[in-house]
């Protein structure tokens, strides 16, 4: 067994393909959602930094202002219709961000009016925002700081294509029992 770069927990290999019974209620909200194939989708190796230089950033935010999609998801493009609709309670706050693999939200949210955002996310990267608008933080780093009362507040948070796969040891933490 090894450890990731920044995660406290052990990794096991191989990861599990079935949830343990236990918490099977609990990844069927009681049997009202059907377990799918079992499928594993391992991204938990220690990865390279991903830098989204400020060019790169500003390019995705430029995009974004054109009416240009920069959500690659398939939902029929209604990610900034639906921040669009939200944005006033949020407008010139800090928002969280929970997940991101391409900073597409982070670049939406800024246009909208959101004073800062705060990713956080389990792989090393890096989103530099010309005015210092966007930092990332892993949820270990911040579960550190919360501890010891030095971490960052929020006036809401936002997730797209995340917290779902929280808790599946995606990323090598352990199966949690939740009683």
């Amino acid at each position: 067994m090894h450890r990731m770069a920044f995660c406290p927990f052990k990794v096991v290999r191989p990861p599990p393909r079935h949830p343990p019974r236990n918490l099977i209620e609990n990844f069927t909200m009681n049997g009202q959602c059907r377990l799918g194939k079992p499928w594993h989708f391992d991204d938990s190796a220690p990865s390279v930094s991903e830098n989204f230089t400020a060019e790169r950033f500003t390019s995705l935010m430029k995009r974004d202002n054109q009416g240009i999609s920069i959500n690659h998801y398939h939902d029929q493009n209604m990610l900034r219709p639906a921040l669009r609709c939200c944005i006033d309670p949020i407008k010139n706050k800090h928002v969280a961000v929970i997940g991101t693999a391409v900073p597409r939200a982070e670049a939406m949210l800024i246009n909208l009016g959101v004073d800062r955002v705060t990713t956080v996310e389990y792989r090393k990267i890096v989103i530099q925002h010309p005015r210092a608008r966007v930092q990332v933080i892993t949820p270990y780093k911040l579960t550190g700081k919360f501890l010891n009362c030095t971490a960052d507040t929020f006036d809401a948070a936002f997730s797209y294509s995340s917290i779902e796969h929280a808790g599946l040891r995606r990323y090598g933490g352990k199966f949690r029992c939740w009683q």
